[in-house]
């Protein structure tokens, strides 16, 4: 497509328009033809590009300041638009404008700044009928929505610093086509998304003040998010060089005593482990920083232990190939207490933390790629990934400010307890966890007492008694135990799964009838709202997503012996009872046939017709925060976690926002937990820890709608750790 442009921009404002997509357009190498390292650095711009949809214009950097005064009150969108926000916020600066500086940090907090990579995901997400995936689109992929398309092959794209210094009437004119043409489209494609948007919110319930104060499904508070953790990747955390060296020492010699362990079983489980007699190193994988596996071997392994726990081999998962399926987490489930899953799994986990420590070995800081969002609402990063690493203070002194400062680190308590008990206030108007939380005491500890019939204060007495004890005490225990109930149960955990859960997140072990009787006292003795919260209507369920009404189905399917056990098992099971049989075909056949005369959405008669049951188009729940982001095709777990984990996950990220224009500088966030670095004052930095502290309360606490306390705990440290 050719279209029309000012070139540069005449100063004529953009009167009267909704919104003006915005993009800019950067430097990919500097003067001496070494690439940017985006990581750590913003690289100087080029041009910029604004669009009302039929109006044009390429601004020079110079052009910056006099727009921004003139649309201070126009929402701008763009795609990755976190990236325009600080490449404009690098330029404006040399501009010396206090007052400019303002009016463009503005924008993002007044709601005038929104994403369309960030909306078009939320829109998926919220969309049963869309792909389940949590990958973003770059903006070539997101235009065909709208029968456009954005050449992202295009010869200009990485070539914009042969602009710098050049007289733009002499420049090849196809620079300046390709980058309006993006702004183009990408106006037209937040024209799309916004309908879009609006529509699934007004189907999901979503009230007026929720669309309106964190934008179309939360997009805008993502968006003030994203610019957030972009800033937070390029800040970095320090690396104390000694430190990771006495750690990846250590965790090499852990890995030679597991590969060790595992060399044992016969036939042998790894396809080679020498090592260099001249050198003494170990041939590994250098991605995985072990041995590389012999997966026919481990098959051998895996069905011996599948049959010595009584699993019938047959409902083993497979690969695509029909072969026995090597995916840790299914073993995990399958056989966790197995010698060589136990063995297998510490070996992966330890790893894991072995890949990033050869990550960071050397750089001096680590700079992780924060993503903002993924289904759960909550944040992810990579290259490293430091959310999910150990918590321990072995491997966390490795972090450390710039010299002359501190961290102070702060972590919200129980978050997600108090964000559930937010949600069951919400849905049912009561909550006895609400009321536990009111009182301030600690939610463990009252479990604990509970579903042991001790007193709260003899559990919070002996817990305080047995610190520091070489072995945790009974009461230390049961508050453990509490712990992964408390966070296991709400998400939709069964008694097997609730097993395998305490053991690996919270070192608790017990057995699969003692878990089910902690579950059901705590579904309905402790928290009886619970009860309703994990409940599960399939006939709501089906109802909402075939659009008919949820009585008659149900009137129409429960004939003779057919109850809803038939129903979900047909539909979420494929026909199969828990032991592995056949439901009849005649009830099946019922089944089937009732959904067909009550269907009224069409995107589901493929599946009615060829009997392929799911848990995302037939089966899956719609689920929506109490922000106003929508999670669609949910299965039953997902349905449960994502309410209050997402919820848990908004409110960190508004307090981000409010940390960042307060001025901090946050070098490190890992869902609950803000590291933020801070100049050390010589007198502990209490002005500092109490301002962050205050922050985040009332940042979490504006997600909640309610009176549930926020708790944090913070310190002041000289690395990271508490």
């Amino acid at each position: 497509m050719s279209i029309g442009y000012e070139l540069p921009w005449t100063g004529r404002p953009f009167l009267g328009v909704p919104f003006l997509s915005f993009d800019t357009e950067t430097a990919v190498k500097d003067r001496d033809g070494a690439e940017y390292d985006l990581s750590r650095v913003v690289p100087p711009i080029v041009l910029a590009t604004v669009s009302d949809g039929t109006r044009h214009a390429v601004l020079r950097p110079d052009q910056l300041p006099e727009f921004i005064r003139q649309h201070s009150d126009v929402l701008l969108v763009g795609h990755n638009i976190a990236f325009d926000y600080w490449v404009v916020w690098k330029e404006i600066h040399r501009w010396m404008g206090v007052g400019l500086w303002e009016q463009w940090e503005r924008l993002p907090d007044a709601g005038l700044m929104d994403d369309t990579m960030l909306l078009d995901f939320l829109v998926r997400i919220a969309d049963p009928n869309a792909a389940a995936t949590d990958g973003m689109r770059n903006l070539d992929q997101v235009a065909r929505l709208v029968g456009m398309g954005a050449d992202k092959q295009s010869p200009y794209r990485l070539r914009f610093h042969e602009l710098l210094g050049q007289d733009w009437s002499k420049a090849d004119q196809g620079f300046f086509q390709y980058a309006v043409e993006d702004t183009h489209v990408t106006w037209h494609v937040y024209q799309h998304l916004r309908e879009k948007a609006a529509a699934l919110a007004h189907r999901a319930g979503i009230s007026a003040e929720q669309y309106d104060r964190h934008g179309p499904l939360t997009s805008r508070l993502q968006t003030r998010a994203s610019i957030v953790m972009a800033q937070i990747g390029r800040n970095g955390m320090g690396i104390d060089q000694s430190k990771v060296d006495g750690v990846r020492d250590e965790l090499r010699k852990k890995v030679d005593g597991l590969v060790g362990n595992l060399m044992r079983y016969d036939p042998p489980l790894f396809s080679y482990y020498v090592r260099n007699p001249r050198t003494g190193e170990r041939k590994v994988n250098r991605k995985t920083q072990v041995p590389n596996l012999n997966y026919t071997s481990l098959r051998v392994h895996l069905k011996q232990a599948a049959e010595e726990v009584g699993y019938d081999v047959r409902d083993l998962p497979k690969t695509p190939k029909g072969e026995t399926a090597t995916r840790l987490d299914d073993w995990r489930r399958i056989a966790p207490d197995a010698p060589i899953v136990q063995t297998w799994s510490e070996l992966a986990d330890t790893a894991k933390v072995l890949q990033f420590v050869a990550q960071v070995d050397g750089k001096g800081s680590v700079h992780p790629g924060y993503r903002t969002c993924v289904r759960t609402g909550r944040a992810s990063c990579v290259q490293p990934n430091i959310m999910q690493m150990p918590k321990e203070r072995w491997f966390r002194q490795m972090f450390v400010p710039r010299s002359g400062h501190k961290y102070v680190i702060v972590d919200y308590s129980a978050i997600e307890l108090r964000t559930l008990a937010a949600v069951l206030l919400d849905l049912y108007k009561q909550s006895k966890l609400a009321e536990v939380l009111r009182t301030g005491i600690c939610p463990h500890t009252y479990t604990a007492s509970m579903v042991t019939g001790w007193s709260y204060e003899e559990v919070k007495a002996g817990v305080k008694a047995e610190k520091g004890l070489p072995e945790p005490g009974k009461y230390s225990k049961a508050r453990q135990a509490a712990k992964a109930i408390n966070f296991g149960v709400p998400g939709g955990l069964g008694a097997k799964r609730l097993c395998a859960y305490a053991r690996i997140n919270y070192g608790v072990e017990m057995e699969e009838d003692q878990a089910r009787s902690l579950r059901d006292s705590l579904v309905y003795d402790v928290y009886p709202e619970l009860a309703q919260y994990l409940s599960y209507d399939v006939f709501a369920v089906l109802a909402q997503n075939m659009h008919c009404d949820r009585d008659e189905l149900q009137w129409a399917l429960e004939r003779g012996d057919i109850t809803s056990w038939h129903v979900e098992r047909t539909l979420r099971r494929g026909g199969k009872t828990d032991d592995g049989r056949d439901i009849n075909l005649p009830t099946q056949s019922h089944i089937w046939d009732v959904l067909e005369k009550h269907n009224q959405n069409p995107t589901l008669l493929p599946a009615i017709w060829n009997w392929k049951g799911d848990t995302r188009g037939l089966c899956g729940e719609t689920v929506k925060t109490l922000t106003g982001r929508i999670r669609a095709g949910v299965d039953y777990g997902e349905a449960r976690n994502t309410r209050f984990q997402g919820l848990a996950a908004d409110g960190a990220k508004i307090a981000l926002w409010r940390l960042h224009q307060a001025g901090f500088r946050i070098v490190g966030f890992i869902h609950d937990e803000i590291v933020v670095e801070v100049p050390d004052d010589g007198k502990g930095n209490a002005e500092d820890k109490d301002a962050i502290e205050r922050t985040m309360k009332e940042s979490m606490a504006s997600v909640l709608q309610c009176d549930i306390p926020v708790e944090v705990e913070g310190v002041v440290a000289e690395s990271w750790v508490k």
